[in-house]
């Protein structure tokens, strides 16, 4: 048979699927410094003008608004971020904004909601008519956050929540000390990092070492330590407040990888990939679900992303054609799958699957050449899978048995509901 893991993952800057569907660092770049700088323009204009628009709805006695604190989520956190196929497809950054109970608390609770998006909203469009943000575009369609599009193919949500005091200051106390150990890891680096020098050397435009970016990334996803979970509030734009925490699948998914490797994550990221590249007429299969199906079908101890990918393909059709209970929250037992049935697309995504499954067993089977073998993979995820036919090898007979089949794929230590 085949091998073709190569072809999907490789070290260093060698052409592999992996490479292709990475930010470059100039977007990296550019996503940092635009999380940062929003950021700081929240954390400066934010409190003061809440304060107004609470004492002009005749809010009286209301406790002063403190500077927000902020969580990255979503993709970026997860590691599973992609760069976008095609147009319209962005690239996003998700970061949470975070106010403690206490400040809204004597407010109506629909009334608080519609004046922290409109805050929001503001304090972000006085920005984008800044002459360095000219070229960004503030965009308020999404019930559930505010966005700032900073590019053709990059944009920034803020989603808005509430939680107790005490989580408030504990997560001050967990991101100040977050910074304090980054920054101190920093110095034994060969080229001392802070923030400061970081953005700028960004306004500058001078070279940036790879390490000051991995720092400035630890930076921004400084994590909350030993957080309960209780009682955190979304508002949405429509008045309302959803009892909704972006954390439990985050931790998760991170338990996910830590026990079964950084593999999986890279699967994941195959999958998406090919999610991107198709076209739906409806809707796509959403970044959540596919993360947690592929969890649930990783195989165990195979070393080729090519072997993985494919016992993972064989086994999700299955996966998807039932309920799959968010394993963060199984006691809520909110079935993820349910939106395919919602948007009528579940029977599409399972024959799409299912025919990238039959195509890259083709691909790695013994017959055709290792032009035909690219050409059937290029199907499903298009020209970001390299064709470079030299790169594929054979592989021994014995190889192929290392497919796992979808019942061993499917044992209690990947289950969904219990993890």
């Amino acid at each position: 048979m085949k091998n073709l893991s190569t072809l999907f993952y490789d070290t260093g800057d060698r052409p592999c699927l992996l490479n292709e569907i990475t930010l470059t660092k100039r977007k990296r770049i550019q996503l940092l410094t635009a999380s940062h700088d929003i950021r700081q323009r929240l954390e400066k204009y934010l409190p003061d003008l809440l304060n107004q628009l609470v004492e002009e709805n005749g809010v009286e006695d209301q406790e002063a608004f403190p500077k927000p604190r902020f969580l990255v989520q979503g993709s970026f956190a997860s590691k599973t971020v992609n760069a976008p196929c095609r147009p319209p497809q962005q690239a996003d950054l998700d970061d949470g904004l975070y106010l403690p109970y206490s400040t809204v608390k004597e407010t109506p609770p629909e009334a608080m909601s519609e004046i922290l998006f409109n805050a929001v909203a503001k304090v972000l469009r006085d920005m984008a008519t800044l002459a360095q943000y000219q070229t960004w575009t503030l965009n308020t369609d999404n019930g559930n956050c505010v966005r700032m599009e900073i590019g053709e193919d990059m944009h920034i949500d803020i989603p808005i929540y509430s939680i107790p005091d005490h989580q408030f200051h504990q997560l001050e106390n967990s991101q100040d000390a977050a910074r304090t150990r980054t920054l101190e890891k920093s110095e034994s680096s060969s080229v001392a990092f802070t923030a400061e020098a970081f953005f700028d050397a960004v306004n500058s435009e001078r070279s940036i070492p790879d390490s000051w970016l991995n720092f400035a990334e630890e930076l921004l996803e400084a994590s909350w330590e030993s957080m309960p979970t209780e009682k955190v509030l979304m508002a949405s734009r429509d008045g309302g407040w959803k009892a909704k925490d972006p954390r439990p699948i985050l931790e998760w998914f991170a338990a996910q990888v830590n026990a079964k490797g950084v593999q999986l994550n890279r699967v994941v990221r195959y999958v998406k990939a090919w999610r991107d590249y198709q076209e739906w007429s409806r809707d796509d299969p959403k970044s959540i679900l596919l993360m947690v199906a592929v969890s649930k079908c990783f195989p165990h101890n195979v070393n080729r992303d090519d072997h993985a990918l494919l016992t993972v393909l064989k086994s999700l059709p299955s996966t998807l054609s039932g309920s799959l209970i968010n394993p963060s929250i199984p006691e809520e037992e909110e079935d993820l799958a349910a939106r395919l049935d919602e948007k009528n697309i579940r029977n599409d995504v399972v024959q799409r699957i299912t025919n990238f499954s039959l195509d890259l067993e083709r691909a790695m089977a013994n017959t055709g050449s290792p032009e035909e073998s690219i050409r059937l993979v290029k199907k499903h995820l298009g020209d970001r899978f390299p064709e470079h036919p030299r790169k594929i090898a054979q592989a021994t007979v014995a190889a192929a048995a290392a497919i796992v089949s979808p019942v061993q794929a499917s044992s209690p230590q990947g289950s969904v509901v219990h993890a």
